[in-house]
């Protein structure tokens, strides 16, 4: 990334609505702007998300779905660079690897770090964890509240998206899918 760029097109933006950039209010707000876009919101255009989920071998064959819930995030939307929030849900039945918890949560923390649509976000979290860790089927739902809807255009500020991606039996099995969606229902 280029923070010079960032930080220029910070000043550009405040500039152009007429902001007063000596003002005490304004003072250092180009360089929190670049710090937020490179190390918080655009962190993750530059990670490979594949490479935190340290995948483990196990001995003994487990093949029951393993659900995390409430995986909080926090990405932005690339049509008005404004954020979006919501959790994430994953569960996955192994065949022979596994990960650890903090790992599902630092792929979710990695996806979302870059400006996207919510669909997209939900594909690629489904789409990395089924081509790494190989399971017989993966789930992903993602509920968040879009704030372009909240603050502008429609203006509702309770309105939440739902998007799910499943893989494998997730997929193929209904009842799979179906213990997967009442194992979410059931925290709510």
């Amino acid at each position: 990334m280029d923070k010079e760029k960032i930080r220029q097109s910070a000043i550009l933006l405040l500039e152009g609505l007429g902001v007063d950039l000596k003002s005490d209010h304004f003072k250092g707000t180009p360089e929190r702007w670049t710090k937020m876009w490179v190390e918080e919101l655009g962190s993750g255009l530059e990670l490979d998300p594949k490479e935190v989920l340290n995948v483990e071998f196990i001995e003994k064959k487990y093949q029951e779905m393993i659900f995390v819930d409430g995986i909080d995030f926090m990405s932005v939307c690339p049509h008005h660079l404004i954020p979006w929030v919501g959790q994430v849900v994953i569960g996955y039945i192994p065949k022979g690897k596994i990960t650890g918890l903090s790992k599902l949560a630092r792929l979710v923390d990695v996806v979302s770090k870059k400006p996207q649509v919510q669909e997209v976000l939900t594909v690629e979290i489904a789409d990395i964890l089924f081509n790494t860790l190989q399971p017989m089927g993966c789930g992903v739902l993602v509920k968040a509240k879009h704030l372009c809807a909240c603050g502008r255009g429609v203006k509702k500020v309770n309105m939440e998206m739902t998007t799910t991606a499943l893989r494998g039996c997730f997929y193929e099995k209904e009842h799979v899918k179906q213990e997967f969606m009442d194992n979410y229902r059931g925290g709510r």
